[in-house]
């Protein structure tokens, strides 16, 4: 795309269809197709979202001296400008959009250090009510737009600031969402300011697209209470080339969270954001299909809302997905079927949205793949059994159903590579056990476990026209298998962990022969030199460099007391760095 081309508003005729690649922050990014914009185009997407060319930003312009100060600095700005020209020439070459995503606030430290005491708040933090503040990312988005002019949006997300991958910078979330001495209207404030001044420069000044993640972490704010949604949006005037990007989830990526209310609501246009290498549900070891469920909604969902319901509405600007990442750490993949297959699904719908989600596959799986009736009906049969496998072992339905529970915390029992144990669910079996339905839950992953004890089976009867893929896709049934077999032994040893510790019995010899033996089958079919993925593990998750914390194998092994006062739930929290 030249610099002098007119960008386009976003449209409902010609809604976008963006992909990011989130790779995990601080690791050597994935290897993944999804990062070729050719690729990306011959799959139908119009635009490619990467991230932080923020950080590719020199200060020469702005604050001359300040980044970079050193011949390092130097070094380190000119090759990440280089990988970002890269990036953008390959985008322009495959006639596709070219986005960033960045968090707000981030600087070099330098400039901080500088401007402390005109940007920052007396916490330290940058503030977005200081006017120096705004004028320095005038000065910023300018330099940026200059530096890199074939850059088509930038999309700005508040509520975390990840720097793993920019030793010179710091920054904080340009909306203190966690600071309870910021209340609601003050944060409605902030992120009207905010949004207003970013519309003002990319769009009005700049020509370029603007798309504003509402994400930020809360059930109750901005991304999914359509009253701060609209108390935000209503003050914000809207521009063709201005959209919101919001989560079909009413909370984080989970199977059982509702349809997010905020979609199909206020002035603006909107996408749709949609994770496909679901970082809760196996990150595409296991087989996961979710394209059914977002495009129809899943059938657990009592409001049956989807894509095919906000794509009539005529604020639908189209689809962000991330076809990659998502979460931290593993399952790492040597084959990226389960969201490739996610990713096309959604890309062919978006053509045809009149069509049945069922057709679809059945387009993708013949033209996609090449694959006959029988292999065609089998992965149909694969996909959609996979859809209850994870929701019954991987997620706990009598606890979603019960009235006034915190259910979210119970998501969060298995993420990413890493299995919980009592600290992360002993709320959960409380509230279960005072609702009389902790069997139920417990009969959920047996259920599970059946399910998924038939998936190699089904498997075995698809075959590629590319050996390789055949056998990933056989393996990750069988892997599936392991998987929950191995949930369905541990759960029952947690719940008579958390019963004994309760009644102060630290002497109980449970028998764990089963559980080992299907801990130990699992592992073995994810830590072989043939293995297609990294696999679980029987610790909890940690935040990078932290030691892991004890999960599912050290609750079962291990007898259990209650802490004293509440049980401290391993839950979500952005990682945010201040600044010093």
């Amino acid at each position: 795309m030249p610099a002098s081309k007119t960008i386009q508003p976003f449209s409902h005729e010609r809604p976008v269809l963006l992909d990011m690649v989130h790779h995990n922050p601080g690791e050597t990014p994935f290897a993944t197709q999804f990062a070729d914009a050719g690729r990306l185009a011959a799959h139908g997407f119009t635009g490619q979202v990467a991230k932080s060319l923020n950080f590719a930003l020199g200060f020469d312009e702005i604050l001359p001296g300040a980044f970079p100060a050193n011949a390092t600095e130097r070094a380190w700005l000119d090759d990440l400008a280089a990988a970002k020209d890269a990036e953008i020439a390959a985008c322009v070459r495959s006639g596709i959009d070219v986005y960033y995503h960045t968090d707000f606030f981030v600087l070099p430290r330098r400039v901080l250090e500088l401007m402390r005491n005109e940007i920052c708040d007396e916490a330290g933090r940058i503030d977005v009510t200081r006017p120096a503040t705004l004028e320095l990312y005038r000065r910023v988005l300018a330099a940026l737009f200059k530096r890199f002019p074939n850059v088509t949006g930038i999309m700005v997300r508040v509520g975390e600031t990840y720097l793993f991958d920019a030793p010179y910078h710091a920054g904080n979330t340009a909306v203190p969402l966690h600071d309870p001495k910021v209340p609601r209207a003050a944060q409605i404030q902030r992120y009207i300011t905010l949004i207003n001044f970013l519309r003002e420069e990319i769009c009005v000044r700049h020509g370029r697209r603007f798309i504003h993640r509402t994400w930020d972490y809360f059930a109750d704010r901005f991304h999914a209470d359509p009253s701060f949604y609209l108390a935000v949006t209503e003050a914000i005037e809207p521009h063709p080339l201005l959209a919101f990007s919001i989560k079909h989830t009413g909370s984080d990526f989970f199977r059982n969270s509702h349809a997010n209310r905020c979609l199909g609501i206020g002035r603006h246009p909107q996408m749709v954001e949609v994770q496909c290498q679901r970082e809760y549900e196996g990150k595409g070891a296991i087989p996961c299909y979710i394209a059914r469920g977002v495009i129809d909604s899943f059938p657990e969902h009592p409001q049956r809302v989807g894509l095919r319901d906000w794509r009539r509405d005529s604020r639908y600007a189209g689809i962000f997905t991330w076809t990659r990442g998502g979460g931290w750490f593993g399952p790492y993949l040597r084959d990226e079927f389960w969201p490739e297959l996610n990713a096309r699904v959604l890309s062919a719908w978006q053509a045809m949205p009149s069509a049945s989600e069922e057709d679809v596959f059945a387009h993708v799986a013949r033209d996609a793949y090449g694959l006959d009736a029988g292999s065609a009906s089998a992965l149909r049969e694969l996909a959609l059994t996979s859809e209850d496998v994870i929701l019954h072992g991987r997620y706990c339905m009598a606890a979603a159903e019960l009235e006034g529970f915190r259910y979210e915390s119970t998501n969060l029992w298995m993420r990413d590579e890493c299995m919980g144990g009592i600290t992360q669910l002993a709320d959960t079996f409380a509230a279960l056990e005072k609702a009389g339905r902790l069997d139920e839950a417990l009969a959920e992953k047996r259920r599970a476990a059946e399910l998924a004890a038939k998936l190699p089976a089904i498997a075995d009867r698809i075959t590629f026209g590319d050996p390789g893929r055949t056998a990933f896709v056989r393996w990750s049934a069988r892997y599936a298998e392991k998987l929950f077999a191995w949930v369905a032994e541990g759960w029952p040893l947690l719940v008579l962990r958390w019963r004994d510790g309760l009644a102060g019995r630290g002497d109980t010899q449970p028998d764990l022969s089963r559980y080992e033996a299907a801990r130990a089958a699992a592992l073995a079919m994810s830590t072989t030199p043939s293995s297609w993925a990294t696999g679980f593990y029987g610790h909890y998750w940690n935040w990078p460099g932290q030691p892991p914390t004890p999960g599912m194998d050290d609750s079962v092994r291990n007898p259990w007391a209650p802490p004293r006062g509440p049980v401290q739930r391993e839950d979500w929290q952005p990682q945010t760095e201040t600044t010093e």
